[in-house]
């Protein structure tokens, strides 16, 4: 690893809105330091080129282009892409629709350097651009702490990690080493969230992980073009796609000892919305409902999540 890269910023971009993505490359470029540098990876794409970004970024150059052409229509495999790719000894993910807060990186960085964190957690605002949209939760079930909390390995107190901002990837940044040397991806075979299961992975080998509620990281736009929305309203994916990410994500919350509980009012809150106002079929509905459901022994009652349920 070149020593010099301390942070490597990871931005997977499948045909993007261009004023959306004009203001999440203005929001990076605000931000940057020599020391950083910028992995864009063209997943897909015809309306961008890498001479396009590197244009709207400047020619910033520690902003590094490439283009990624295959048959997947997911995130998941520009972000791999970019992990092999990226040389800092931090990552930290950002869409193409998002917005970085100028006031996260540099002292989420410091923070990690003088504490050796492995993970570090900011919070989030949130944009929602139709209010008949599913408002994915992003608080954070922490203290508003304004030193930052360092979490206990305890089994309830890390499961507030599987719920809102906490998941999200643009809130945390990693060390590197945690990724490459556990060997951790994103998996190919799930669709909904993909990000929890990332996370998850990486909560279970951290050794230190600290959560600054008082760090806003970015601002999260939820539009209805994202696959999460299209997932939650059409009728086009196998019910499996719906209920295998849930059994794998529970099962490794467990063997991990983290509490799944988060996790799993998250996904009731998704799942009603199907249940309510997607396309899905009766039957594809009575069956979601009917598998989250056996999980309520584990969705622990009375604390802050379904309060703000």
């Amino acid at each position: 690893m070149n020593e010099q890269i301390l942070l490597s910023i990871i931005t997977p971009v499948h045909e993007p809105d261009p004023e959306a993505f004009q203001r999440t490359v203005r929001s990076v470029i605000d931000v940057m330091q020599d020391n950083w540098e910028w992995v864009i990876i063209l997943h897909n794409t015809d309306s961008l080129t890498a001479d396009d970004v590197l244009t709207l970024a400047g020619g910033n150059e520690s902003v590094r282009v490439f283009s990624k052409r295959d048959n997947v229509h997911a995130p998941w495999s520009p972000r791999n892409s970019a992990l092999t790719k990226a040389r800092g000894k931090y990552v930290y993910f950002v869409d193409h629709d998002d917005e970085l807060k100028r006031e996260f990186l540099l002292p989420a960085l410091e923070k990690m350097e003088r504490e050796n964190c492995d993970i570090l957690i900011g919070s989030a605002d949130k944009e929602l651009a139709d209010p008949d949209l599913f408002e994915v939760p992003t608080q954070l079930d922490f203290p508003d702490s304004a030193e930052g909390i360092i979490v206990p390995d305890d089994p309830d107190v890390r499961g507030r990690l599987l719920y809102g901002a906490a998941i999200m990837l643009s809130c945390k940044v990693i060390r590197r080493d945690l990724i490459v040397e556990n060997g951790i991806t994103f998996d190919p075979d799930i669709l909904l969230t993909e990000d929890v299961l990332f996370a998850l992975r990486c909560y279970a080998k951290a050794r230190k992980i600290c959560v600054m509620p008082r760090l806003v990281a970015y601002t999260y736009v939820q539009n209805k073009g994202s696959l999460l929305q299209r997932m939650l309203k059409e009728d086009s994916f196998p019910v499996e796609v719906y209920t295998e990410p849930v059994r794998i994500i529970v099962n490794l919350a467990l063997e991990s000892r983290i509490s799944p509980s988060g996790y799993l009012w998250m996904m009731m809150g998704m799942f009603t919305m199907i249940y309510q106002k997607s396309s899905m079929s009766p039957e594809k509905k009575r069956i979601l409902m009917a598998e989250i459901q056996k999980y309520i022994p584990l969705m622990k009652t009375g604390n802050r999540r379904k309060q703000q349920a």
